[in-house]
């Protein structure tokens, strides 16, 4: 059966949010390998200090949870938006200026930044490329048939793409929870889909009336030869596939029967009726 015009439009549109939201998945984890060592919260656009990771280089370079960070190198923390990728240009030794709350007073503290080393997920890198090669093997299969087969086909492939590339990272922002809701949701799906599919196909391997008619059947090898000799046959099994045995010739030809006396003809037939083959 082939798909109607409304069923490719609905797979493009369901491929291309997949797609979409699968780069995007890409981009905030592959943003996490510029990792900082301490966690913030912003306060009117300030940079605020929640937690600094113990031993890290923000521990060294004096930065403390509670603290206000106004400048970063000369720009104004309220007026950057990727703090990460910020740190990241600017170099090795980050200047900050850190406004600190002493008692009732607060000081203003210079400090330089210890940027720390990236951090690759070299295991999420592999899985992604398997997810992009299971997305690439569902849009071949999807382009070359049209049938309900290969359409089951590509959506087994497209959660899979979904299941490997799809990974929450970053802030817990409404980005975070619709990626993670999409993962969960093709976590689900993918194994009752993988078990229709594999319930579907494969399909019958004689599929069209020429191949089943040079199929043998009992009804043509009971038969006899064309030389009267012997014939094929097969036994009664409950096996679909035949049983094949030589049947030995009940009647000679009348030629042969006069010549009984002939050696070469009882040595023939001596050695045909002890024959016997199967496969």
């Amino acid at each position: 059966m082939r798909r109607s015009l409304l069923a490719n439009f609905v797979i493009l549109a369901v491929t291309v949010a997949i797609v979409a939201g699968a780069f995007a998945s890409f981009q905030r984890k592959r943003s996490s390998f510029e990792r900082i060592d301490f966690t913030f919260t912003r306060d009117n656009g300030v940079v605020v200090v929640k937690a600094v990771d113990p031993g890290s280089g923000a521990e060294a370079s004096g930065l403390r949870p509670g603290d206000q960070i106004w400048l970063i190198g000369d720009t104004p923390s309220n007026e950057i938006e990727g703090l990460q990728k910020t740190l990241r240009r600017i170099g090795q030794k980050v200047p900050l200026i850190v406004a600190r709350q002493v008692g009732h007073q607060t000081k203003t503290v210079r400090l330089n930044y210890l940027v720390p080393e990236l951090k690759i997920d070299y295991a999420y890198l592999i899985l992604s490329f398997i997810g992009f090669l299971y997305l690439a093997i569902g849009l071949f299969t999807l382009f070359r048939g049209g049938r309900t087969e290969s359409t089951l086909f590509f959506f087994v492939t497209l959660l899979s793409f979904t299941v490997y590339v799809y990974t929450p990272a970053g802030d817990i922002d409404a980005t975070y929870k619709i990626l993670q809701l999409v993962e969960e949701f093709a976590t689900i799906l993918l194994p009752p889909l993988t078990l229709n599919f594999f319930l579907v196909f494969p399909r019958p391997i004689v599929r069209y009336q020429r191949l089943a008619t040079a199929w043998p059947s009992p009804r043509r090898t009971a038969r006899s030869s064309s030389f009267g000799i012997g014939s094929w046959s097969t036994s009664p099994s409950t096996s679909p596939w035949p049983s094949w045995r030589w049947r030995t010739p009940t009647a000679w030809p009348r030629r042969w029967g006069r010549s009984r006396s002939s050696g070469f003809t009882s040595a023939w037939r001596s050695a045909s009726c002890h024959s016997c083959w199967s496969i």
